[in-house]
């Protein structure tokens, strides 16, 4: 950590590299309503939320792994939704937030493909 950049630096960075985007996750509420649009990140002041990906999967995905739970786990709508696994992931996890940013960005691909992702006629070319 005596290395890192400081934080300020950090989020000067990625506010630049996300100036103007549309951004989502695998538990949009969380990732970013609780924690990168809150101090010290603020990043809101610069991207607008998509919407969230692990709700998209809610009616799409069957999920009943844990019980009373309102959405599926992201590996379970992996699983689901990219049977040929083009995250390379067989089943394990190498690296923890790199494989769910790697797993959440193929389901997300499969739903905008099977048109199961909102707002998705939005930025799809006719």
């Amino acid at each position: 950590m005596a290395a890192a950049p400081p934080q300020a630096d950090v989020r000067f960075r990625v506010a630049t590299l996300l100036a103007g985007a549309r951004v989502t996750s695998y538990n949009t509420p969380f990732d970013l309503e609780k924690f990168l649009f809150q101090p010290p990140w603020r990043l809101s002041e610069v991207v607008t939320a998509a919407p969230d990906i692990m709700a998209a999967c809610a009616p799409v995905v069957a999920d009943r792994s844990h019980p009373g739970g309102k959405y599926p786990r992201l590996m379970h709508s992996y699983t689901a939704l990219c049977d040929d696994d083009p995250a390379d992931l067989r089943g394990t996890q190498r690296h923890r937030a790199l494989s769910d940013a790697m797993a959440a960005a193929y389901v997300l691909r499969q739903l905008i493909k099977n048109k199961k992702y909102p707002e998705v006629e939005k930025w799809q070319k006719p």
